[in-house]
């Protein structure tokens, strides 16, 4: 594989993860998984409180170009 091959197999993946980073059907489905996990070792899963600085946007540091 050479390196502009290797480029665009990233970029592929970026794409994926962008995709699945933004479907609500994802999200729900680790949700359920974190609460059983959780269950089986009795914690109380719950939804963290949020950074009112970070509830616009994504919380990245940078962006991969």
């Amino acid at each position: 594989m050479d390196l502009i091959e290797a480029v665009r197999e990233a970029e592929v993946v970026r794409r994926i993860l962008r995709a699945e980073r933004q479907d609500d059907a994802v999200f729900h489905a680790l949700s359920e998984k974190a609460v059983i996990v959780a269950a089986e070792f009795d914690i109380d899963a719950s939804v963290p409180r949020q950074n009112p600085n970070q509830r616009t946007g994504q919380t990245t540091l940078y962006e991969i170009r």
